[in-house]
C-alpha cells in the first residue's frame, strides 16, 4: 500500500535515469548477468522528490536440470585433484622441516 502523501515513484538502473512509474507499486526489471543495482524514489504530492533507495541483486544462470558441466563430473575430479596437490605440497613442507631440524 503506498503512503498517501506521495504522489508518485520513480524507479531506475543507474540512479540518473529515471522512470515514472506512477503508483505502481511492481515493476519488471531486465536484468544482466552478475550484480544488478535497482534504484528507487517517491515524489510527494507537492513535488519534493526523496532520496533514492537501492537494492543490488546478482542473477547467476542456473544450469539446466540434469545438465551436468563441460565434461561429466570434471569439476568434481579437478577439485579433488587440486586437494590432492595441496596435501602433496604440504606433506613434503613437513618433511623437509623435519630433515632439517634432525640436522
Amino acid at each position: 500500500m503506498m503512503h498517501p502523501k506521495l504522489a508518485k515513484f520513480y524507479i531506475g538502473t543507474d540512479g540518473t535515469n529515471w522512470i515514472n512509474v506512477s503508483t505502481d507499486t511492481q515493476h519488471m526489471f531486465t536484468l544482466s548477468k552478475g550484480a544488478n543495482t535497482l534504484y528507487v524514489r517517491g515524489t510527494d504530492l507537492a513535488g519534493n522528490k526523496g532520496t533514492a533507495d537501492m537494492i543490488t541483486v546478482t542473477y547467476q544462470e542456473k544450469k539446466a536440470e540434469g545438465e551436468l558441466g563441460i565434461i561429466p563430473a570434471f569439476e568434481t575430479a579437478t577439485l579433488l585433484l587440486g586437494i590432492i596437490g595441496v596435501c602433496i605440497i604440504m606433506m613434503r613442507k613437513q618433511k623437509r622441516k623435519i630433515n632439517n631440524t634432525k640436522d
